[in-house]
């Protein structure tokens, strides 16, 4: 698979598309979930070799005292397709501002999680912003792990803003693994995703 694989509004996936080496991450989210809400969510599936890289990072975080789990990860285009029907549903055409169109969410790679966090015996997948000490620490050493926050502030640093060049508000939980060697250059340079593609075709 490649890792540099680009998936936004402008570059969809086919409906048919699903990862190879999908794994099961076995989260300890889902059981927390159930225990909080009285609902079980599906296996939370994702490309093997991010969920080893994540693992090592999980570990390495937990050394610090932070305790970071997967909350979301691969999402097949008809899940999404049935999230969208029913936030459309719910919130008619506010759905769009947040919720991606099926085929243009790069959770269908894989490759795409997002965080959640415990402490202790309590679980947290809501409010995980960039003042958490965890998140603080993950955005700080992520890309030793080969992931990068994939949607990052916009240049008015409002997070409520969208990112010209993402076309997403900030998502502090939102990591995406393209490997080492190219996170280190996204970082190092402080491109996105998209500015590192639109460079290779300018070359």
């Amino acid at each position: 698979m490649k890792c540099d694989l680009l998936v936004n509004k402008q570059n969809p996936l086919p409906t048919d598309y699903i990862p190879e080496n999908l794994v099961d991450s076995n989260s300890r989210s889902i059981e927390a979930q159930r225990i909080r809400d009285g609902i079980t969510k599906p296996n939370i599936l994702v490309v093997s070799e991010a969920l080893a890289w994540f693992r090592a990072m999980q570990k390495d975080a937990l050394r610090m005292g932070y305790d970071i789990e997967l909350d979301s990860a691969y999402r097949s285009y008809d899940y999404q397709a049935e999230v969208l029907d029913r936030l459309l549903l719910e919130e008619g055409e506010e759905a769009y501002k947040y919720c991606a169109i099926p085929g243009t969410s790069e959770h269908q790679t894989g490759l795409a999680i997002d965080l959640c966090i415990f402490r202790g015996t309590e679980y947290f997948d809501e409010e995980i912003n960039e003042s958490k000490p965890e998140i603080i620490w993950v955005h700080n050493n992520a890309h030793r792990y080969g992931f990068i926050v994939r949607y990052p502030l916009a240049s008015t640093a409002d997070p409520d803003d969208i990112n010209e060049i993402t076309g997403y508000k900030y998502e502090p939980w939102h990591l995406r693994f393209v490997g080492l060697e190219l996170a280190k250059y996204l970082v190092d340079n402080d491109l996105t995703l998209e500015e590192y593609h639109e460079k290779k075709v300018i070359k």
